[in-house]
């Protein structure tokens, strides 16, 4: 992925505001706060992605995916399929709204990773 899809990213998260979602509002908040944390997680996780190959064409799964940010990051930079998992059903509609928002596609699943089969 090139920074500039990075930073795409980057600025549609930003643009959006998930304030209205109740367990993302807590993110929104250390967004307001720490206005370079989407930006600094996402570099490095952007990096890791990198070194792990890129994502490109593959299949991409994030245990506890909270919020979803760093499944549509993988979804975003052209994974072919991205599951997000959360035992949380709270994180689990808060992840299918935020991608709902965005418009980045992820299946989020309510289910503990040893659940997965197949």
């Amino acid at each position: 992925m090139t920074s500039n899809r990075l930073n795409s990213f980057i600025e549609l998260m930003k643009r959006n505001s998930f304030s209205d979602i109740s367990t993302v509002s807590y993110v929104q908040r250390y967004l307001d706060a720490y206005p370079n944390l989407i930006n600094d997680i996402s570099h490095g996780y952007w990096n890791l992605l990198e070194a792990a190959g890129g994502t490109y064409n593959k299949t991409v799964v994030d245990i506890g995916c909270g919020c979803g940010v760093l499944a549509m990051l993988a979804s975003y930079s052209g994974a072919c399929r991205v599951i997000a998992l959360d035992l949380d059903i709270e994180f689990v509609q808060a992840a299918t709204k935020v991608s709902g928002i965005t418009g980045i596609p992820i299946e989020v699943i309510h289910k503990a990773a040893e659940d997965i089969t197949g």
